[in-house]
């Protein structure tokens, strides 16, 4: 029953800093579609947040130029952001048939 309250507690504070990030209008959201992929190679990594915050996310290359135009578009008129976050390693990979950033494993 913890657990389950402690998973809760996560997934409301996700969902509050999700909310408050779009509120903000700095969040680029990037659909299933342009996450499909047949392969590794078509998967590159991409920022959804103005100021490359975030730890970024994993698309089909052939949406890259388009996602960074709309970027550009949204962050216009923003002003800097400064980043706290630090992200693990990972690289972009195709998985079941969609992009993902994949942890990279440090031996």
């Amino acid at each position: 029953m913890r657990r389950l309250a402690t998973a809760t507690v996560f997934i409301l504070l996700g969902l509050a800093q999700s909310t408050l990030a779009q509120e903000a209008g700095n969040v680029l959201r990037v659909g299933e579609g342009q996450r499909l992929c047949a392969s590794s190679r078509q998967c590159v990594a991409v920022y959804t947040q103005c100021g490359n915050c975030g730890c970024g996310v994993a698309v089909n290359e052939s949406y890259l130029a388009a996602h960074n135009a709309n970027l550009e578009s949204l962050c216009a008129g923003h002003e800097p952001v400064q980043c706290a976050r630090t992200c693990a390693a990972a690289k972009p990979m195709c998985v079941t048939g969609l992009c993902i950033m994949m942890p990279s494993l440090s031996l």
